[in-house]
């Protein structure tokens, strides 16, 4: 293993190893960046299927996984949807408790 006194080391770049902590948040930005996905959009059919899917889960209180596009990214939700709070929300009943997901941001709804 070579150190700074080995012959042949070079002083010049050792310092180089350094990363200054602002430096490491823009590489860090950078790379998640990189996994940045574009909200799909779906069709009418899509659409009127997610309806008739949201419709038959909270009348069968069955357990669905859900497809969800939020801050860039895509998550999966598995439970079951409790009520439709409005136009725009859902209530869902994961295993660490709620989660409230507009309707608007719904990729998939899949059955169990």
């Amino acid at each position: 293993m070579k150190n700074k006194l080995t012959k042949g080391s070079n002083l010049v770049w050792e310092a180089s190893r350094m990363i200054l902590p602002e430096h490491k948040e823009l590489i860090r930005k950078h790379y998640e960046e990189l996994n940045d996905v574009i909200k799909p959009i779906l069709s009418e059919d899509k659409l009127e299927e997610l309806e008739r899917t949201v419709i038959e889960a909270i009348e069968f209180k069955s357990v669905v996984e859900i497809t969800y596009y939020k801050n860039k990214r895509v998550l999966k939700y598995q439970g079951i949807i409790i009520r439709q709070l409005d136009l725009r929300r859902l209530e869902v009943e994961v295993a660490d408790g709620l989660e409230f997901l507009k309707i608007d941001n719904i990729i998939d709804i899949e059955w169990i």
